[in-house]
């Protein structure tokens, strides 16, 4: 018996590590949106979430363009000792660093808010870019402590401004965004001198050069699978705002907040399995990759579970625990569950989406969600029009359901194909 316990904690003990630090970070995230929607008008609200969601998706941008293919691009120079291809990853992080702060600085700014506050949810969309590729590095050594600390530092400086927020009663936003963007600031510091030694210089043009091997054979199919994922997903941020205004999408948003611990586990679990798959993968040990992708699903489906139990007892009796009366709560009862349905779609195809992103598969991913993503948005729009913004989400779910088939489908063939032949074998 303390054989079989001693196995479990040693199976478990490195998802917690892996769990550990987006759980603190997030929950300090997820605070503060539960602070700001007591605090902040249903408009201010709207406007605070979309801009998270546009900061979210550009991470994912810098996700597809770097931080996906490194554990790939890394193993092949472990092999042939190219680490100028390794370094050009760290240059074109920085650069895309300052255009993302130019970026949301201008659409924060075209949302209405104030120059000062909009330049600090900038600098926080930023150096979270550069924060995120940080920690992608540190799982692609072998260091995760080195990122779980960073998302600690990170949410620990966070919980300081909420306290703040709280303390004093109102949500400007240059506070909230200040105090984000000194997380996030916090947060790379912690990486340590090295590290941002490392990640901060300036690149050079001959390294910059070896960056469209990578475009060509990785993130370029990685950010059409971005896109088209992002639309997918995420359609209904962009239409409904666009359409019904930021009032309209505040609801969802809050609603949203339901489902966050699902949410926090699968962005964590996902970062962490993709560079020990990416290993697995290249020594083509398919059994020891078999036990990894089901002790994944099991831990992402009990995770949606855990989920759906906190969210019924908030939403259906607690919710001043989240909502203000601002808030219609049969509308936010009705988002959860059509957010759980799209929650658990999203968590049952994770490790298929992760093995083929390990296995740099980037093309047959990203085409497994070309169709869903037009059908999303079609479905979206019409919805928005025709029955209001509540279900929008419908053709969110929709899409979700035809991005799920197509990527279990393309993942088993290739399973198949890398078992006969060779563990890196493009499909047609």
């Amino acid at each position: 018996m303390k054989i079989a316990v001693a196995q479990a904690v040693q199976i478990i003990a490195p998802y917690m590590l892996a769990v550990s630090g987006p759980l603190v970070l997030s929950a300090t995230q997820f605070v503060l949106s539960v602070v700001l929607v007591h605090l902040m008008s249903p408009k201010d609200f709207g406007t605070f979430s979309f801009l998270m969601v546009t900061s979210q998706f550009l991470m994912s941008f810098s996700g597809a363009f770097l931080c996906a293919p490194l554990p790939v691009v890394m193993a092949r120079a472990g092999k042939t000792g190219d680490a100028a291809t390794v370094e050009c990853l760290f240059g074109v992080n920085v650069i895309i660093g300052l255009l993302v702060f130019i970026l949301l600085t201008a659409l924060s700014a075209a949302l209405g808010i104030e120059i000062l506050p909009a330049a600090l949810f900038g600098g926080f969309a930023s150096l979270t870019m550069l924060r995120w590729f940080g920690r992608a590095y540190a799982y692609a050594i072998g260091l995760p402590k080195r990122a779980t600390l960073s998302d600690i530092v990170s949410g620990v400086v966070l919980g300081v401004g909420i306290g703040l927020i709280a303390w004093q009663g109102s949500a400007s936003p240059l506070f909230a965004y200040g105090f984000l963007m000194l997380s996030a600031a916090g947060g790379l510091l912690a990486f340590g001198p090295r590290h941002l030694a490392e990640q901060l210089r300036l690149p050079r043009l001959e390294e910059l050069s070896r960056y469209g091997a990578v475009w060509k054979e990785h993130s370029s199919w990685s950010l059409l699978g971005l896109v088209t994922t992002e639309a997918t997903g995420n359609a209904h941020a962009y239409f409904v705002t666009l359409i019904s205004g930021a009032v309209a999408f505040a609801a969802l948003a809050a609603s949203a907040l339901l489902i966050r611990p699902a949410i926090i586990l699968m962005n964590a679990l996902g970062e962490f399995e993709r560079p020990r798959l990416a290993r697995l993968v290249a020594q083509q040990r398919w059994s020891d990759v078999d036990r990894t992708l089901s002790l994944f699903r099991f831990i992402l489906m009990s995770g949606w579970f855990a989920t759906l139990g906190l969210g019924v007892i908030v939403a259906y009796f607690a919710p001043s625990l989240l909502f203000s009366k601002d808030y219609d709560l049969l509308y936010v009862q009705k988002a959860f569950v059509l957010w759980l349905a799209i929650m658990g779609l999203r968590l049952v195809r994770t490790p298929e989406s992760i093995l083929l992103q390990a296995a740099g598969q980037f093309r047959v991913l990203a085409f497994s969600s070309v169709y869903s993503s037009v059908i999303s948005v079609i479905l979206v729009v019409v919805m928005v029009w025709v029955v209001g913004p509540l279900y929008s989400m419908v053709g969110v779910l929709a899409g979700e359901a035809i991005f799920t088939l197509a990527v279990w489908r393309v993942a088993r063939a290739w399973r198949w194909k890398g078992r006969q032949a060779s563990p890196h074998v493009q499909l047609p």
